[in-house]
Order: C-alpha cells, then sequence, then structure tokens
C-alpha cells in the first residue's frame, strides 16, 4: 500500500512546479510519519489548539487522552471511487486515504474510540504534556451502549498558513463520507469532529481557527436549497481544530524508530531461530 502510494506521489512530481513539489513532499512524508506512533504521540501533545471566538480554555483532544501503544495506526486503507463498492464497516485506528487527488476538505482521517474527558487542570507543562489526567469515556453500558461515543481526527496538511473551507466543500465532504462506508448512517451518530493542521517548518504556520468563508451568507439565505449548505455551517463550528508542525525532533525520532525496527527484522532474518523462540513466548 505505502509503494502504491509513493509511486503515485512520484508520478504527480513529473508535472509540478518546484512550490508544488515542496508541498506535495510534504504532504507525503507527513502522512507517512503519523502512521508510526513515535511521531502521533508527540503530536498528540504538541497540538496546538485553534480556539473558537469567545473561547477562554483550550479543548481537550481525544489523542492526549491515550499512550504510546494505543497511537500505533494499524495500516492503510484506500478510500474507495464513485464507481467502486463502499468500505463495509467504519474501522478505529486505521489511516483513511483518498486515491484522487481533489477529495474535499481533508488529507487523510481515522478513527478513535471514545470522546475524551476534560483534563483535571485544565493546563500543559514547559514540554507540552497536560499536567493532570486525561482519559476517555466508556462505551459499556447505558446510553453509551446504543450510541457508542466515537471520534473522527481528520488530517489536512499544508505549508500555508492559511487553509480555509466553503460550504460547497463540506457537503460534497459529507456526501463523499457517506458513500465510502456502508454503515455511515449509524456510525456517524454519536460522533465527535476534531481537524488537524500540519505545517511544514519554516514555512506558513496556522495559528488562528480556520473559517468556512461563505457560513454567514449562507447562514443568511432564505433559500430552501440552501439546506445542506447551512448543515455544513454547522457542523464547521461543532469541529474542534489544532495545529501542529512536524519538528525535527519527530523526524528524529521516527528515523530511530525505523533504524530499530530495521536492525531487528535483519537480526531475525540472519538468527531465524530467534523469531521462533518469540512466537513460543
Amino acid at each position: 500500500m505505502l509503494m502504491y502510494l509513493k509511486r503515485d506521489a512520484a508520478a504527480k512530481m513529473l508535472i509540478m512546479s518546484p512550490e508544488e513539489t515542496v508541498a506535495s513532499l510534504f504532504e507525503e512524508y507527513s502522512f507517512y510519519a503519523l502512521l508510526h506512533k513515535e511521531v502521533l504521540y508527540p503530536v498528540s501533545y504538541m497540538m496546538k489548539y485553534l480556539r473558537r471566538e469567545g473561547e477562554v480554555r483550550d479543548v481537550v483532544s481525544v489523542l492526549e487522552g491515550l499512550h504510546l501503544n494505543q497511537l500505533d495506526l494499524g495500516g492503510v486503507v484506500i478510500l474507495p471511487t464513485a464507481r467502486q463498492e463502499p468500505i463495509d464497516r467504519c474501522r478505529y485506528m486505521v489511516m483513511y486515504k483518498p486515491c484522487i487527488p481533489n477529495y474535499p476538505v481533508v488529507d487523510a482521517f481515522f478513527f478513535v474510540e471514545g470522546h475524551p474527558h476534560k483534563q483535571r487542570n485544565g493546563e500543559k507543562g514547559a514540554d507540552g504534556r497536560v499536567e493532570g489526567e486525561v482519559w476517555r469515556g466508556s462505551n459499556a453500558v447505558g446510553e453509551d451502549a446504543r450510541r457508542p461515543k466515537k471520534t473522527i481526527v481528520m488530517v489536512q496538511v499544508t505549508t500555508s498558513d492559511k487553509h480555509p473551507t466553503s460550504t460547497t466543500a463540506l457537503v460534497s465532504f459529507q456526501r463523499t463520507i457517506a458513500r465510502n462506508f456502508a454503515d455511515w448512517n449509524t456510525f456517524s451518530e454519536n460522533l465527535r469532529w476534531e481537524m488537524i493542521y500540519v505545517n511544514c517548518p519554516g514555512k506558513g504556520i496556522i495559528n488562528e481557527r480556520q473559517v468556512c468563508e461563505d457560513a454567514d451568507e449562507v447562514n443568511r439565505s432564505a433559500d430552501g436549497a440552501m439546506t445542506a449548505r447551512k448543515n455544513a455551517a454547522k457542523l464547521w463550528k461543532e469541529i474542534h481544530q489544532w495545529q501542529v508542525t512536524i519538528s525535527d525532533s519527530m523526524s528524529k525520532d521516527l528515523a530511530l524508530s525505523r533504524e530499530e525496527k530495521d536492525k531487528s527484522f535483519i537480526s531475525l532474518l540472519i538468527n531465524p531461530e530467534r523469531a521462533e523462540e518469540k512466537n513460543e513466548e
């Protein structure tokens, strides 16, 4: 799957300008990096919350309540095209990536079971980690058993300091994701929405909550045909947003992780009996 993505990225670069090539390379690298818990874990506590107008405190992300080993995404699934059969069901901790370049609003997304509970003291330490406990709610009993809590974490990679959207794009996204999954109507109940904007070091940095540019105009309209776009504008208000920069230290952690995994793989090739011993354990 990753080999397919690399070939696709290489093909696109042949017709790109230098600026577009840099953006494409960063997008593919960021996507690859986030698949590894050694990167996603520091991302989870280094993210900067982008407050809505009037908000005075940061909101907790569902990722902040997860430990290192819980942030290991279990692979990549390419989303089907409009002519293909939908995916049978939404799965947690799997990165879903579009196969088309013009997929609306997001570059990729994954689902996390549960919603975050508020942190104990609402503050972060100097290293960016939450001081106090952040944990997710249980889906075991009562109403949650019938309408389990879940969160969609959307990823948008950009080299710009702004990445606005529109109600038209949001409507397209809602219809497309519903077409991608056979169980979307039921799975999307009690769904919390999170967006992470991933920036490149040395390029534009997003510092403010990103807007839906035509939301006010759409909401003022009395046109009955605007219902879908009004619902899209309402959804955008509900989406919690964060920004993070893929730092040199994160890249180093990724490189070290890959080096250790490569060493282990080579070691098992040289000493296959070790693999048998591990299986017996």
